[in-house]
């Protein structure tokens, strides 16, 4: 890895990093904006915050490729704990999983074809 980096531009560093930042950051919003257009006057900015979190954590754990259930069953807990039945957070986890999808497999599929990979 001390090679790679050796090897890589500080403006590449800086781009790659500032585009990470973007990335995480859509992800947030996309999580608010979720969140608040299914479920209105449910969830403040704060707790759709604490969702992002646990999802990520619970995508992040191996099982199944892509946090497969993980990530779901993290949503549901944290939707529970601010007052949502199971069905509800359910729901609202199966959509927040398809809305992630929808905001991230275009943009991927973008930057693989542009990199020839």
């Amino acid at each position: 890895m001390h090679g790679y980096l050796a090897r890589v531009s500080p403006a590449t560093l800086s781009a790659t990093f500032a585009l990470t930042l973007l990335a995480w950051a859509f992800l947030v919003l996309g999580t608010i904006a979720f969140l608040n257009s299914a479920a209105p006057n449910t969830l403040r900015w704060e707790e759709a915050m604490i969702v992002f979190v646990f999802t990520s954590i619970g995508g992040a754990i191996p099982a199944l490729p892509g946090g497969l259930g993980t990530y779901e069953a993290a949503a549901v807990l944290a939707l529970q704990r601010f007052g949502l039945d199971f069905n509800e957070s359910l729901a609202l986890a199966l959509g927040l999983r398809l809305c992630n999808i929808a905001l991230t497999v275009p943009w991927a599929l973008l930057v693989a074809t542009r990199s020839g990979t």
